[in-house]
């Protein structure tokens, strides 16, 4: 009699492959010669790729060309990037960084930030500073904001501190005096943040507080004790230290009370 396998055709067999999980297909494809040509099928690929990529803000354009080319290639390089934590200097460049403080950074940063302070109208995206950084190593201001706006992107200079191994890749990057800003992948959107013990960036639109878990100030990885000798370079040897004691004498919380801050701060999240 005929094997069940050579009396369904290709193309239905491809069809219920498409809705497999990458793991079953790969399995499916020692099965046996029919299932291991529709197992495959770039057809099989594209769609994998097509649900894998859904809701990803960012993929390289060099790894969507494969797509057409050698879907499940495309699809498999794919997966390993998304763990790349670090970026290139073109992919630094590239992006418009959406800006916002901590709660360490004090109440004084938070009132002026307009992701703490603006209304967002019910919208699921918050309104955020954001900024351009530029090859010759200024900040380029995007936003039309009126907060902020007395912070002169002239007056903001950055440059690279640390890189991989190699030197391909960007670990942490210097603005001015500030905490250094540290690199990492969002585990989920496989977009890129940069952090401080003070600030994060974001390479996509930032969601407002409360929606995204992995952009809480909880579950950001960087604190206030991992930059203790940053925090103190910038406050006690440069003019930050001046605003801080300012802030300090004025009720707000500054340098003094920060690492207390950083302590609260999985609490103060959940309110």
């Amino acid at each position: 009699s005929m094997r069940p396998s050579n009396s369904v055709p290709r193309d239905a067999i491809v069809q219920v492959f498409r809705f497999l999980e990458s793991e079953d297909i790969l399995r499916c494809e020692s099965v046996c010669l029919a299932w291991g040509k529709a197992a495959r099928d770039e057809r099989v690929w594209a769609s994998l790729c097509s649900a894998l990529w859904k809701n990803k803000v960012y993929i390289p354009k060099w790894i969507q060309s494969q797509k057409s080319i050698d879907p499940k290639k495309a699809y498999f390089v794919s997966l390993r990037d998304s763990q790349r934590q670090h970026l290139t200097r073109e992919e630094l460049l590239s992006f418009e960084w959406r800006f916002r403080f901590k709660k360490s950074a004090g109440t004084h940063w938070m009132q002026i930030d307009p992701f703490w302070s603006h209304d967002h109208k019910n919208s699921k995206t918050a309104t955020t500073v954001i900024r351009k950084f530029v090859g010759d190593g200024s900040l380029e201001r995007v936003d039309n904001l009126e907060a902020m706006r007395s912070f002169s992107s002239d007056d903001f200079k950055w440059h690279v501190r640390e890189t991989s191994e190699d030197h391909k890749l960007i670990r942490r990057i210097q603005v001015n005096q500030f905490p250094s800003y540290i690199s990492s992948r969002h585990p989920e959107n496989w977009g890129f943040i940069m952090e401080s013990c003070w600030v994060l960036w974001t390479s996509f639109p930032m969601p407002l507080r409360g929606l995204d878990k992995y952009l809480e100030d909880r579950s950001l990885s960087v604190k206030v004790n991992d930059q203790l000798e940053e925090v103190h370079s910038y406050n006690f040897n440069n003019a930050g230290f001046y605003n801080t004691l300012n802030d300090t004498l004025n009720g707000n919380n500054g340098f003094w009370n920060m690492i207390n801050d950083d302590e609260d701060d999985d609490d103060d999240d959940d309110d």
